[in-house]
């Protein structure tokens, strides 16, 4: 609920840097790559490519927790959706 806009406001006011990753100075973008169930719910959710492994658990800890989406719809029937975000520190 709340599109594209909400979902951004979500990942970055939820998000807490790790201690490790935050001294290392890390930066790069973490890809993920999930879909969202007929229930609207997170499932199989994936590192595509990977920063530093704490940075690696927070944003999957993060997108685990979101709040439940709208499923896609394709014909007036729900469908899994698969989305691929991205999520860049520094």
């Amino acid at each position: 609920p709340g599109g594209a806009k909400a979902w951004m406001k979500y990942l970055t006011k939820d998000f807490q840097a790790p201690d490790r990753g935050t001294q290392l100075g890390i930066k790069g973008t973490i890809m993920t790559l999930f879909y969202i169930d007929t229930m609207g719910k997170v499932r199989d959710l994936r590192t595509l490519k990977s920063v530093e492994f704490s940075y690696d658990k927070a944003v999957m800890q993060i997108i685990k927790k979101s709040p439940p989406w709208n499923p896609a719809l394709q014909k007036g029937r729900k469908v899994k959706a698969f989305r691929k975000q991205p999520f860049t520190f520094g």
